[in-house]
């Protein structure tokens, strides 16, 4: 009977490390998939920081150049405004003078 006892035992025990395997298994794949979803969604946020911060820099180099384009457009128009002023003198000082 003794033998039978600890037959039953044995493959009790056995039957428990087994069990406390698969769970263990399966503690490990869990922690290795959720840290395969962390590693991927720190992926993503460091992705679209990345492109934000792209689209900053375009909108910050785009607002430079339109800047630049008005500063000569605002020059190029002072100077015609600067022609026609001595065009118009010009003109007043040869009515003047008839």
């Amino acid at each position: 009977m003794s033998s039978f006892a600890d037959s039953v035992i044995k493959d009790q025990k056995e039957q428990i490390r087994v069990e406390d395997e698969k769970m263990l298994r399966h503690i490990q794949n869990q922690a290795k998939k959720d840290s395969e979803e962390e590693q991927r969604r720190k992926e993503k946020t460091d992705g679209q920081k990345k492109e934000m911060r792209e689209y900053l820099d375009r909108q910050v180099q785009e607002k430079k150049e339109k800047a630049q384009k008005e500063s000569e457009i605002d020059k190029l128009q002072a100077t015609i405004w600067k022609e026609d002023v001595r065009n118009y003198r010009n003109i007043v000082k040869q009515l003047q003078g008839t």
